[in-house]
């Protein structure tokens, strides 16, 4: 039986990260320069800064389907 499955979006917003989220980023994943100014502004860029790294190491055949 093949059948199509529509899937509606709930319209939820998105749910703030807590605190302690927040600092453990800041203090273990954020990427900052030598001088302590933050590179990833958000955590949005830390996951495309850790992506791109990962792509970075595939075949070029398959890299861009990653990137």
């Amino acid at each position: 039986m093949n059948t199509v499955v529509k899937i509606e979006p709930l319209g939820l917003d998105a749910i703030p990260f807590q605190e302690a989220s927040l600092d453990i980023w800041d203090k273990k994943y954020r990427l900052t320069a030598k001088d302590g100014a933050p590179i990833d502004r958000t955590m949005d860029d830390t996951y495309k800064r850790v992506a791109r790294a990962l792509a970075d190491v595939e075949h070029e055949d398959v890299r861009e389907h990653w990137n």
